[in-house]
């Protein structure tokens, strides 16, 4: 799995804008909304946004449910374009089960069943993609319950949230 976060993004993660780098992919991916990498790009940003807006380095109020509306809209379009791409399958299976209450918009969503869908992603991904190492090390964090993590090098572009998944996939033991 390769990610290519355009230099933009990553030079407004890299000044602390953060919500303008959200809002900047997700300007692009509606743009070309069918675009995988873009998908992938504004999905990512925009959980990582909402994952951490309350920590001092977003140091701003965010419209919570804004951001969730639009990882919501972004995931429904990578469902109905992607529903078997590998990418696609393990980057949202794993923003899935790490953080279910992110895609929990309306009463009555199912926050286990949410998380049992993302699990169910990255297995299909795996079926999928069993070589890729990406893949295969987010498969295990999940199978070791977040215990071992794998040591094979993820070959991500630059920036905050793409280092953010490097940790995740390269973490020592």
């Amino acid at each position: 799995m390769v990610l290519h976060f355009d230099p933009v993004a990553i030079e407004l993660e890299n000044r602390n804008q953060w919500i303008e780098a959200a809002d900047y992919l997700y300007e692009q991916w509606k743009r070309e909304p069918q675009d995988k990498n873009g998908i992938l790009c504004a999905g990512a940003e925009i959980w990582y946004l909402i994952c951490y807006w309350d920590h001092p380095f977003i140091n701003r109020e965010i419209d919570l449910g804004l951001y969730m509306r639009r990882l919501k809209e972004i995931t429904e379009t990578g469902d109905q374009c992607f529903p078997h791409d590998p990418d696609y399958l393990a980057l949202f299976g794993y923003l899935m089960h790490v953080q279910p209450f992110w895609f929990v918009l309306e009463r009555g969503d199912d926050v286990d069943e949410i998380q049992n869908r993302g699990l169910e992603m990255v297995e299909e991904a795996s079926v999928l993609a069993p070589d890729d190492p990406d893949i295969s090390a987010i498969r295990m964090n999940f199978q070791d319950h977040y215990e071992r993590r794998s040591k094979q090098l993820c070959q991500w572009g630059g920036g905050a949230v793409n280092d953010y998944f490097k940790a995740v996939l390269n973490a020592e033991e």
